[in-house]
């Protein structure tokens, strides 16, 4: 199997689908890693043990932070209150006299609130703060 990226091979290693005790697997697997030479294989190949662990795991911290969106800006209030603050479809909701919604921000199945009539911009702002110290507290 070819990598494009080393984190491929990084990915792969923490499935299990490599065995990370037999380092000479390792060696033979950075063949594979596209964009890599054959001088750069080479030097990789004479690091030990420890130094090729470790550089696996910190490829692994740079892959954890690019799945998490790190760096990219938050979404403003404003944007949020235009997108996520929607009339309820639900008829079980309709029947006990809520109309609107505030859905949640990744599962739009999610519902964070109820209300009876359109919420304010204030009130919004208020449950996301309540929802993010849910999130982060």
């Amino acid at each position: 199997m070819a990598y494009k990226r080393l984190t491929d091979l990084y990915i792969d290693i923490v499935e299990g689908k490599t065995d990370m005790t037999a380092i000479s697997s390792w060696k033979k697997k950075l063949k594979d890693v596209k964009g890599l030479t054959k001088q750069q294989v080479q030097m990789l190949s004479t690091l030990p043990t420890p130094v090729i662990t470790s550089l696996i795991n910190q490829v692994g911290m740079i892959v954890a932070d690019m799945s998490e969106g790190k760096g990219s800006k938050p979404e403003p209030f404003e944007d949020g209150y235009k997108r996520r603050v929607v009339p309820t479809t639900n008829p079980e909701h309709k029947e006990q006299g809520y109309n609107w919604r505030i859905k949640g921000k990744k599962k739009d199945n999610l519902t964070i609130k109820l209300y009876k009539t359109k919420p304010s911009f204030d009130e919004f702002k208020k449950q996301m703060r309540r929802v993010a110290g849910h999130e982060f507290g």
